[in-house]
């Protein structure tokens, strides 16, 4: 039986693998998570339910962090039902950021984005997560309509070491290109600055000056000379790239 036939009869069955039932993933989003993982790869997931079913079917390393141990429970259950085996399952019985920072940086070929999607815990799974993976592996952030969720989103799409690649139902799918992406500061990342550029407007020229990098050192020289009007032109540049 292939994979999506297997993960197909799991998904008639339906078991209540999140207590009263299972929140699952779109039909469309697992086809494109078993389309960029294979047996070979290493992957892990914020969350747990049908789509660690998916990657036990594909037989791949995994690493599944939720903090419910019934859930787990319930998902083997599941396996045990419909031969699955769960061997190459690593759960992890706790919140993501506490799991997250202990998991190996450049190690991951596939990630995926599942758990906790309130503020900050969406946004602090992306930031560990895109430490994990390898150059060219590639992120999943799944109920991309929860604001949470959308702001990462919306970041990548604007970011030069992030290529965009599909959108599922309720997924979107990016890949990895540069490293160290995510620690640059805020005028370095596109998405950011152009944020910044439109709170900006309407803030007195103080305030628009406080968030100035320290680093432009013509306008520090400009400023030592009281230079004024060259001031304003070299500010509005900066708030205009």
């Amino acid at each position: 039986m292939m994979v999506l036939e297997k993960i197909s009869a799991v998904i008639d069955d339906m078991p209540g693998i999140h207590g009263s039932g299972t929140y699952r993933i779109a039909d469309r989003d697992l086809k494109i998570i078993e389309q960029y993982v294979r047996k070979d790869s290493v992957t892990a997931e914020t969350g747990a339910g049908l789509s660690t079913i998916l990657f036990a079917i594909i037989g791949c390393r995994h690493t599944a962090i939720a903090p419910s141990r019934e859930e787990w429970v319930r998902i083997q259950e599941a396996c045990r039902r419909h031969n699955i085996s769960p061997q190459n399952i690593t759960f992890l019985d706790e919140s993501s950021v506490d799991a997250l920072p202990r998991l190996p940086i450049g190690s991951f070929d596939f990630c995926f984005i599942d758990g906790c999607h309130g503020f900050p815990v969406a946004c602090m799974d992306f930031y560990y997560m895109s430490r994990m993976l390898k150059i060219g592996g590639i992120l999943g952030i799944d109920d991309v309509p929860i604001w949470a969720c959308k702001i990462v989103v919306d970041f990548l799409h604007r970011e030069e070491g992030w290529k965009y690649l599909v959108t599922g139902d309720k997924s979107a799918f990016f890949s990895k290109h540069l490293e160290d992406q995510e620690s640059r500061e805020w005028d370095s990342q596109p998405y950011n600055a152009k944020m910044t550029k439109k709170n900006l407007r309407g803030t007195s020229f103080l305030k628009a000056f406080a968030l100035i990098p320290q680093r432009s050192h013509k306008l520090i020289r400009l400023i030592s000379e009281g230079d004024y009007g060259a001031i304003s032109k070299r500010l509005k540049r900066l708030l205009n790239r």
